[in-house]
């Protein structure tokens, strides 16, 4: 999500400014140098949340200059701190241009492969299920 933004709004000048480089370097160390670490999945609990409200108040400042959306496919591959980011990210920020599209798959796709109908949607503010309607969807 940070690399792809970066081809488009100069995301090190952002973050410089609002001095969160250090949290966000350990994200995405080829987009902001100078990190000493690395995300490596055995961060406190403290140092995750700091690293996700940067990433909120960047998101934040990029929707202040460009409407901004954000997304992400294939969650059901993510594993859990992949998933924590962007729930936080969307119960922390109302009122930006930003829309996060997330997508998942409840099972394993089928062949030949089909579309199916659309037939539910997952609330990225509550990441509540839909109801099914009567015919399964």
């Amino acid at each position: 999500m940070l690399r792809a933004a970066s081809t488009i709004v100069d995301l090190t000048a952002i973050a410089d400014e609002h001095r969160l480089t250090r949290d966000l370097g350990p994200l995405a160390p080829d987009v902001f140098t100078g990190a000493e670490e690395r995300a490596d999945g055995t961060a406190s609990v403290e140092d995750r949340v700091r690293r996700f409200d940067a990433v909120a108040i960047l998101l934040r400042q990029v929707s202040l200059r460009f409407p901004l959306v954000v997304v992400l496919d294939d969650l059901h591959a993510a594993d859990r701190p992949s998933l924590l980011l962007p729930r936080h990210v969307a119960g922390n920020l109302s009122g930006e241009r930003l829309l996060i599209v997330a997508n998942h798959r409840d099972r394993p796709a089928r062949r030949p492969h089909r579309s199916p109908p659309a037939c539910g949607t997952r609330s990225v503010r509550g990441w509540t299920d839909s109801r099914r309607n009567a015919s399964g969807c």
